[in-house]
């Protein structure tokens, strides 16, 4: 029997590891990175992680990349105020569900704004 990978697994590390397309930015803010890029399989999308876990859940999708630009700043302004987000999951495959963001140290002051390289 083959195994074949979840489509969310190979996403999720599409989105770690790949090089998409496009990427509008990845930020670290307040103890969140928030990365908004073109996925292969779903289009535009912002996702938020927890700094330093590999667990990444997508928060919002786009029609487009103008449409997505504004989003990912709108994320970026929420991101200090962040306790837990709805991750969206993969359409058809994984449900949507609340996830708590439990941000293991508190860097906000030091990282906000600060842009991650990809």
């Amino acid at each position: 029997m083959i195994e074949v990978p979840h489509p969310l697994t190979t996403t999720l590390i599409y989105l770690t590891m790949g090089s998409p397309a496009r990427v509008i930015e990845k930020v670290s803010v307040a103890g969140l990175v928030i990365s908004t890029i073109e996925t292969y399989d779903i289009g535009w999308e912002t996702a938020i992680a927890v700094e330093g876990s590999d667990d990444w859940y997508p928060v919002e999708r786009y029609p487009d990349q103008e449409t997505a630009e504004a989003g990912h700043a709108r994320w970026v302004e929420l991101a200090p105020g962040l306790t837990e987000v709805t991750d969206l999951g993969l359409p058809g495959y994984v449900e949507p569900r609340l996830v708590s963001l439990i941000r293991w140290m508190r860097s906000s002051a030091i990282n906000a704004g600060r842009s991650l390289s990809l």
